[in-house]
C-alpha cells in the first residue's frame, strides 16, 4: 500500500498496524512536525520507518513527488527527514555488505582450498556481527526517539487537561461582574454633598448621615433605612482619598434593594429643594467599572447621533432609556415609579462625576 494517502486512509492504515488507533474517519490527526491538525483536504504522507504522519509541505515534498508516490507502487518508499539519514546509512551499509559478500563468493568460487574457505567464513561472520551491532544500535536510537515522542505527547495531553479544567477568562469575568453588581445593588452614590471640615473620622461620618437624613425628612428624597455595619454605625462612607478643595462622592448602603430604588426614584425632587446646596446634589446608582464604561459609551454615542441630526437639520432627540439608545418621540410618557431601573437613570444623571 502506498504511503501517500488522505487523512482518512492514513487512519485506516494505522488501524491495521496499530490496534490502539481508532478507525473512526472523523478522528483528528495532527502533523508530527508542526503539530497542527491534518484536514481531509490537506496532503498528508506517512513515513515508512517511524510510521508518523506529516503534512507533505512540512516535509518539503513537492506536488510532483507527492503525485508520483500516489501511484500505488509497492517498490516505492518514503522516509521523513528525521529517519532519512539513518535509513540511508543503513541502506548504504547493507549495499556495501552485499557487494563484499558477492566479492567473497566470487573468490570462494575461484579457490577451493579449505583454509581459504575458513578464512572467508570468518570474515563473513565478522561482517554479520558488525551488521548486527549496527542494527542493535539503530534500534536503540529509534527506541529512545519513540520514548521521547510518547513523553512529549503525554505532556501535551496533561497541559490540555489542565487548561480545560480552568474556567475561561471571559466566563470568570462574567461571574465576577454578576457578583459585583449583586454586592452593590443596595448602594447609591451622592455627589456634591459638602464634607465636614473636622479631622475626626466619626464626626465627618455623623455629618454625612445628618445631611442625608435631612434630605429625606424634607421629602426631597424618600425615606429609606440605612444599613448598620453591626457596630452601631450607619454604612455611609466617602469614596477616594481626602484632598483639599475636593468633595468626595458619598456612598450609602441601604438594608434592601427597594430602599435604593426609593431614593433613586425620587432623586428628581432635588431640583425643587429650597436649600441651594441641596439642589447641587446628584444621586446615582453605585455602578461597577463595566457598567460605568458601558454608560460612557452610550453617552458618547448619544451625543454623536444628536450632533449628526442637528447637522442634517433633523430633530436631535436621541436619549438613553433602559440601557439603550432611543428617540424621545418613540417613548411613552410615564411617571417615574419606585421600580425605575438603574439603567433608565443614565440619562438623568449623565453629567455627574464618576467614582474612581
Amino acid at each position: 500500500m502506498s504511503q501517500v494517502q488522505t487523512v482518512h486512509n492514513t487512519l485506516r492504515l494505522s488501524t491495521k498496524n496499530q490496534a490502539s488507533t481508532s478507525n473512526d474517519s472523523n478522528e483528528k490527526v495532527d502533523c508530527s512536525k508542526c503539530e497542527k491538525q491534518i484536514k481531509p483536504k490537506d496532503k498528508a504522507i506517512q513515513c515508512a520507518t517511524c510510521q508518523l504522519i506529516y503534512h507533505a509541505k512540512c516535509q518539503k515534498v513537492s506536488d510532483a513527488k507527492y503525485e508520483a508516490l500516489k501511484e500505488e507502487d509497492e517498490d516505492m518508499f518514503w522516509f521523513c527527514l528525521s529517519c532519512r539519514r539513518t535509513t540511508v546509512n543503513l541502506i548504504q551499509t547493507t549495499a556495501g555488505i552485499e557487494q563484499r559478500v558477492t566479492a567473497l563468493e566470487a573468490v570462494m568460487d575461484q579457490k577451493a582450498e579449505k583454509e581459504d574457505v575458513k578464512q572467508l567464513e570468518e570474515k563473513v561472520k565478522q561482517l554479520e556481527e558488525s551488521v548486527s551491532e549496527k542494527l542493535t544500535k539503530l534500534e536503540g536510537e529509534e527506541s529512545k526517539k519513540s520514548e521521547l515522542l510518547e513523553k512529549k505527547i503525554e505532556e501535551k495531553l496533561s497541559e490540555k487537561k489542565t487548561e480545560e479544567s480552568k474556567p475561561s477568562t471571559s466566563v470568570q469575568e462574567a461571574v465576577d461582574e454578576v457578583k459585583e453588581q449583586e454586592r452593590r445593588k443596595c448602594n447609591i452614590v451622592l455627589f456634591n454633598v459638602p464634607e465636614s471640615p473636622s479631622s475626626d473620622t466619626e464626626a465627618r461620618r455623623k455629618h454625612d448621615v445628618e445631611v442625608l437624613e435631612e434630605l429625606m425628612k424634607e421629602g426631597i428624597l424618600r425615606s429609606a433605612e440605612i444599613k448598620n455595619d453591626g457596630r452601631g454605625n450607619k454604612m455611609v462612607k466617602r469614596l477616594g482619598k481626602k484632598e483639599e478643595n475636593k468633595v468626595r462622592p458619598l456612598q450609602v448602603t441601604f438594608t434592601t434593594p427597594e430602599g435604593q430604588k426609593l431614593i433613586l426614584g425620587n432623586a428628581r425632587n432635588l431640583t425643587e429643594a429650597k436649600n441651594e446646596m441641596h439642589k447641587k446634589v446628584v444621586v446615582k446608582p453605585d455602578l461597577t467599572q463595566m457598567q460605568r464604561e458601558m454608560e460612557k459609551k452610550l453617552v458618547a454615542e448619544k451625543i454623536r447621533r444628536n450632533k449628526e441630526a442637528e447637522q442634517n437639520k433633523e430633530i436631535a432627540d436621541w436619549v438613553i432609556y433602559r440601557g439603550r439608545l432611543a428617540r424621545r418621540g418613540t417613548l411613552k410618557t410615564r411617571k417615574t415609579s419606585v421600580g425605575t431601573s438603574m439603567t433608565s437613570l443614565v440619562e438623568e444623571f449623565k453629567d455627574a462625576p464618576q467614582e474612581n
